[in-house]
């Protein structure tokens, strides 16, 4: 039987946000193409966690972590540290070290041991020292360079902005020695895939000393389960649109607050009727001031979120930062709900504009393709149904899972 370690910066239980759903449940499918699976994280301090569901279905061992918010004095402090701050804050700590040697004393052989996000790298002479035999690999879910230089772009606050322009460079730098480190290299999009390829290719040009070989880039997309998020034939559909996502993730945050304050109280004018819904864990208090306003429920996180997704009339997915894939996209295109999003949004996803969704980036075209929704309501019927199949197609998580299983064999 195939074993295999995954090293994780948090417990990806409960499954309330994208990179949650994106590692428990490509888990738990590898789980069930014969492969046994242990996992090592941390108990984050910044997320909800449920160590009793996870150990349901895998062998697990995590410690306690501390992950600090930056502020002005540690943002300062970063400026003589090479790190970016996520990892000289977060991800970095001795504890878990410990917790890897206590691996090795249950597991002493693994076949494949897979980290999750770039963050959980500085593990790996660590780990090839633990267990010399087995095949390093990286699922990368974002280029995280990309995020912080999209935020950047975004940030008015001319300090902020130039912090963010300062993490971009130093994420990108690590990123492009991390990427070295690993036998081989899963991304979700291939819009990432091309990012680390010119990376590594640029990496080569300069001769970088701490380059060494390049790994392979594979491109292995996260999924969807088709009949838990099968819509209900015949449902009606209410007068309300639908934004969702982890207000724990700043580049949501941002673009939340952007729509908010510059399309949703015009939209709100025009079509007074129409409510939206703000689901997501731990709105901050600047999102939670539109509760009870423009016909904005800001509703936090809920139980079941299913009623959301089939009784809206439409998701909204307003990125305007961010990198990897959208889980709520691809959820939406299995209980067929029609998207409206960004470029940003939907990036790395085969989906068209006007075909499976629509895609608008300004402030009007944004506003006018929800106006357009309540008008036209077959366009986003269609729109759905086209969206569905290419999610049935391509973003099956059995079709997915066996695709991780014959890399690692």
């Amino acid at each position: 039987m195939l074993k295999i370690l995954n090293i994780l910066p948090r417990i990806p239980t409960p499954t309330v946000d994208g990179g949650a759903i994106a590692v428990f449940y490509n888990l738990l499918n590898i789980k069930r193409e014969g492969v046994e699976v242990v996992v090592a994280a941390f108990e984050s301090n910044r997320h909800p966690q449920d160590r009793e569901q996870m150990e349901q279905e895998f062998t697990l061992y995590s410690v306690p972590a501390n992950f600090r918010e930056y502020d002005s004095k540690s943002a300062f402090l970063n400026l003589f540290d090479a790190r970016p701050y996520n990892l000289a804050l977060r991800f970095d700590q001795d504890t878990f070290r410990d917790l890897l040697k206590r691996v090795r004393q249950d597991h002493p052989t693994f076949d494949v041991i897979q980290f999750d996000w770039v963050y959980m790298a500085p593990y790996v002479p660590l780990v090839k020292s633990l267990w010399p035999d087995a095949k390093l690999i990286l699922r990368q879910h974002n280029a995280e360079y990309m995020i912080f230089g999209r935020m950047a772009e975004h940030e008015p606050a001319w300090h902020n902005r130039l912090f963010l322009k300062l993490q971009t460079a130093k994420m990108k730098r690590y990123e492009s020695r991390a990427l070295t480190w690993f036998d081989h290299v899963i991304t979700l999009t291939d819009v990432d895939k091309q990012l680390f390829e010119g990376l590594l290719r640029r990496g080569a040009e300069a001769r970088n000393p701490a380059a060494g070989d390049h790994p392979v880039i594979t491109t292995i997309p996260a999924g969807v389960d088709i009949q838990r998020f099968a819509r209900p034939a015949g449902l009606p559909r209410k007068k309300q649109f639908l934004i969702l996502g982890s207000m724990s993730w700043a580049p949501y945050v941002q673009a939340l607050l952007w729509f908010l304050n510059h399309v949703w109280q015009d939209v709100h004018e025009a079509i007074p009727e129409y409510t939206l819904n703000i689901v997501g864990s731990n709105p901050p208090p600047e999102v939670h001031a539109f509760h009870g306003h423009f016909n904005v429920n800001v509703l936090g996180f809920v139980d079941d979120i299913m009623p959301e997704l089939h009784e809206s009339c439409a998701m909204i997915v307003p990125l305007k930062s961010g990198s990897g894939m959208r889980i709520k996209i691809i959820e939406a295109m299995g209980a067929e709900l029609p998207v409206i999003t960004t470029s940003v949004g939907c990036e790395g996803i085969p989906i068209e504009h006007e075909r499976d969704c629509v895609i608008a980036d300004t402030v009007e075209a944004l506003h006018d393709a929800i106006v357009s929704f309540t008008q036209f309501p077959d366009q986003g019927q269609s729109l759905a149904a086209n969206a569905h199949h290419i999610a049935t197609e391509h973003f099956s998580w059995q079709n997915i899972a066996r695709k991780t299983v014959e890399l690692y064999q």
